[in-house]
């Protein structure tokens, strides 16, 4: 079985080039609104974990406020 060479460093850099070029031609405002656009309704696994993590978060900071503060 032959396998492909994978350079994750390589992927790296070519993906964080494309991530500047977009937001250089969008400007931040808009890149930003897209990028929260897609994690929302991606069905991709990382949008999914994004939106795991969120609501994570989201439950954690629920759970912090509804604690009562230490008794002196």
């Amino acid at each position: 079985m032959k396998t492909k060479p994978f350079d994750c460093v390589e992927m790296k850099r070519r993906i964080q080039q494309e991530m500047a070029e977009e937001e250089a031609r969008l400007g931040r405002e808009e890149t930003e609104r897209r990028r929260a656009a897609w994690k929302e309704s991606s069905p991709s696994p990382l949008a999914r974990w994004w939106r795991t993590l969120a609501r994570t978060e989201d439950e954690s900071a629920t759970t912090v406020l509804r604690e009562e503060p230490p008794k002196t």
